[in-house]
């Protein structure tokens, strides 16, 4: 019995010194966000929490957002409309090589007398699709 009271004893001791820590820890950092701006002097405490940094790095974010980021927006327009001039140009290329390729062989076949391949007959290609159907619908009867 008495065991058992200590041991709940100590339980809620920890249990109490936990709450104080959690207390203490979360009133130091619960200080006011910033709304404004405002100038501190060295050794000067803030009245808010917020992140302090010096002024020529202030300058420094004003003139990225002011003039970097809009130059290398209109620099990504820019390369991504090229790119899509030169892809349409490759695809408009590739494109007149493959006829001029299909041209040449058919080209290089007649002048060496070289027939066709049998799967290229088209003949060929017609019988055995009306074979297949007239089996087909005889099969479906």
């Amino acid at each position: 019995m008495i065991d058992r009271f200590i041991k709940l004893l100590v339980i809620l001791l920890a249990v109490l010194l936990l709450s104080l820590m959690l207390i203490a820890i979360t009133n130091d950092t619960q200080a006011q966000e910033c709304g404004s701006s405002a100038p501190i002097r060295v050794g000067d405490t803030a009245r808010c929490a917020g992140v302090v940094f010096p002024q020529s790095w202030a300058f420094q974010c004003v003139n990225c957002m002011d003039v970097d980021l809009p130059m290398y927006k209109t620099k990504h327009e820019l390369c991504s409309m090229l790119s899509l001039r030169n892809e349409s140009a490759w695809k408009a290329k590739e494109a007149s090589y493959k006829a001029q390729l299909i041209e040449l062989e058919k080209l290089t076949r007649e002048s060496a007398g070289i027939e066709s391949p049998w799967y290229d007959n088209k003949i060929l290609w017609f019988t055995l699709g009306a074979v297949t159907a007239g089996s087909l619908i005889w099969v479906a009867r």
